[in-house]
């Protein structure tokens, strides 16, 4: 069956998968994009492990409860400071960390937006490492 005769019969059918195809686009856009990865907990150590600077996005109230081991403590209202500290460092790679992965996600924007092109999103945030098991200071 030509193409244009299928299209005209199955119409409806081939808008779905155009309206499905776009949602896959736009998902990967939203969660890869301009933000940086997500990673795993399991990645997460092993940027760490290799030198990753590790960045808590959290309140210090929050950080002083419990962090990631060798983490820096920028709350969201101190971000734009670090950012200038670190604008010498912007090759390095980073791995920022929040309660859930939202507001790092956000803090992850603004570093790519200012030219930080490594910037990884630990995945579930602190909840989801510490749901793992895994250590806290």
């Amino acid at each position: 069956m030509p193409l244009v005769p299928f299209i005209q019969e199955n119409w409806v059918l081939v808008l779905l998968l155009a309206v499905v195809l776009l949602v896959i686009v736009v998902y990967e856009i939203c969660t890869h994009g301009g933000s940086g990865q997500f990673v795993s907990n399991m990645a997460a150590s092993q940027l760490i492990n290799d030198g990753a600077i590790l960045v808590d996005t959290r309140a210090h109230d929050e950080f002083k409860k419990g962090h990631i081991a060798g983490a820096l403590s920028v709350p969201t209202e101190k971000f734009a400071d670090f950012l200038k500290k670190y604008q010498r460092k912007k090759e390095a790679t980073f791995v920022l960390y929040c309660t859930t992965g939202a507001t790092a996600k956000i803090q992850a924007q603004q570093m790519r937006a200012q030219g930080f092109p490594h910037i990884s999103v630990l995945k579930a945030g602190i909840d989801g490492w510490r749901q793992d098991n895994l250590p806290t200071v």
